[in-house]
């Protein structure tokens, strides 16, 4: 609430590096706190890159740049794309949620390391 959000807001509160928590929706159980995701950080880069870290080791670089979203939201364009990264931005404290359940695909839960 003390930020206006915009495209660029929201890519400066992006920059830093990010560990997956968890899958907070899904229409399948199985998918549901996938632990397969655990160990998996994403450092975004002001220079508009990110890279994709397996425990410690990079698994995928891509380019993104924030979007317009619906309901006055924001989302991200990934390329080539992350599936932990579609739907809108949703910040509370020191987490981000990329919500996609409002489409019926997943939310994937972060928190800020760096």
């Amino acid at each position: 609430h003390e930020l206006i959000w915009d495209t660029l807001n929201t890519k400066e509160n992006l920059i830093g590096i990010w560990e997956w928590e968890y899958i907070g929706f899904s229409w399948s159980q199985e998918d549901a706190n996938d632990g397969d995701f655990k160990g998996m950080t994403i450092e975004f880069k002001s220079n508009s890159t990110l890279d994709v870290k397996e425990n410690g080791q990079i698994t995928q670089s891509s380019n993104w740049k924030v979007v317009n979203s619906d309901a006055d939201l924001f989302a991200i364009d990934v390329d080539p794309p992350v599936i932990q990264l579609y739907g809108r931005i949703l910040f509370c404290e020191k987490r981000v949620k990329f919500n996609n359940s409002y489409i019926d695909g997943n939310d994937n839960y972060f928190r800020r390391k760096k």
